[in-house]
């Protein structure tokens, strides 16, 4: 099934309702229970991530337009089983640990900071 576009709105359970619709119009709706959702975001994003150097396209820091900007509901510092150090990011009950590389904390510390600075929140 080709998607044409797509739907997601909370359920009632905690969980979300993803509608995906192809070009004829026809809705497929499946159903994700809260327990599920950290692995569908994890899934997600390492799909994307797997995608880009098999399409050919370079992966780069720095600003993408337009890029929509999602307010998590909590954040903090982890550490995963193997000693990974890890950003983690709470969306409701969904939740993302982004593996942070020791090499590159430093850079990551004063790029919050510089953000911190020129949002005028020091």
């Amino acid at each position: 099934m080709a998607i044409n576009s797509f739907t997601c709105r909370p359920a009632g359970n905690g969980g979300i309702e993803i509608g995906l619709v192809n070009k004829k119009g026809n809705l497929r709706t499946i159903g994700v229970p809260p327990d599920r959702l950290s692995e569908v975001l994890a899934t997600i994003v390492t799909s994307m991530t797997d995608a880009a150097p098999a399409s050919g396209q370079a992966q780069k820091a720095g600003p993408i337009a337009p890029l929509r900007i999602v307010e998590p509901s909590a954040f903090g510092i982890g550490h995963a089983a193997d000693g990974t150090v890890g950003f983690l990011v709470h969306f409701g009950k969904a939740r993302l640990g982004i593996a942070l590389p020791s090499r590159r904390l430093a850079d990551i510390g004063h790029a919050l900071i510089s953000a911190s600075l020129s949002a005028g929140e020091a």
